[in-house]
Order: structure tokens, then sequence, then C-alpha cells
């Protein structure tokens, strides 16, 4: 629809507040990412660096981003 040809790298979590996104929040943003390039060429990412943030908070961030790409993988087949 939108002739977008390229992969996408997408931003998923907030790097610049120490709110820990939980990992259905996180499936959410990436599903949107999904009504604009198929969900095969989608990179999922902090929305930028995390070395500012406490190592414990950028740790938490990180993991419910692995745990959301991973169940929805599960949820897609792959």
């Amino acid at each position: 629809e939108y002739g977008f040809t390229k992969d996408l790298g997408f931003g998923c979590v907030d790097v610049h507040t120490k709110r820990v996104e939980s990992v259905e929040e996180i499936k959410d943003n990436i599903r949107k990412a999904f009504s604009i390039v198929e969900p095969e060429r989608v990179y999922v990412d902090p929305d930028c660096g995390l070395k500012l943030l406490p190592s414990k908070i950028a740790f938490e961030k990180l993991r419910n981003m692995c745990q959301a790409t991973r169940e929805l993988r599960e949820d897609l087949g792959r």
C-alpha cells in the first residue's frame, strides 16, 4: 500500500524514559510496523541507544523487547 520496499529497523521502546514498557505494550508497538512493512522485513530495536539509562532499566527494557519479539514470532508461526 505504501510502496515501502526496504527493511525497517523499528524502535519499539522509548530510551528517553525510565518507564519500562510491558511485553504487551511492546508487542502492540511492533504490530504498528506490520501495518506498513511485512513482518519478515521488520528489525526490532530500541528507538535509540540505551547508554544514558541506568543499566538495570536498560536491561529490563531489552528483556521485555526480546520477550515481545519471541511471542510475536510464535504467533506468526516463525
